[in-house]
């Protein structure tokens, strides 16, 4: 259990570290890396101790654990923030993304169609009723 609350506390920094990243860019390259390196630790952290199953509905997540299910996609967010090289930032920034999104695919919380119109959405096309 204190593994856990140290997991829990770690994420609510990393999420707030995110943030403060997002509204102040200039100079933070050597804190996002290490923002960036505690996330890889997290996410194997939480495959290590198994928060989550391939055979449990999205409904059977505990509340307190869902916030591990958004490391790929802070992991996505930083790089594509802060990464130099635009053509490897989006390459990479993209994996993380849909890691997030078979995530989410998985526990069926988001469908194809779903995905498929936000997508169409942020890319300024008409949306598709689904």
């Amino acid at each position: 259990m204190e593994l856990q609350n140290e997991m829990s506390n770690k994420i609510e920094k990393i999420r707030r570290q995110v943030e403060y990243f997002e509204e102040n860019p200039e100079n933070q390259i050597n804190e996002w890396k290490l923002c960036l390196d505690d996330l890889s630790t997290l996410f194997q952290e939480v495959a290590r101790q198994q928060i989550f199953s391939v055979n449990e509905e999205f409904s059977d997540i505990k509340t307190e654990d869902i916030k591990f299910l958004l490391i790929p996609f802070y992991q996505a967010e930083l790089i594509q923030k802060f990464t130099d090289s635009r053509g490897n930032k989006l390459k990479l920034a993209l994996k993380f993304y849909d890691e997030f999104y078979k995530i989410l695919e998985q526990y069926n919380y988001l469908t194809k169609e779903v995905l498929l119109c936000q997508f169409n959405y942020y890319r300024g096309k008409e949306l598709i009723n689904y």
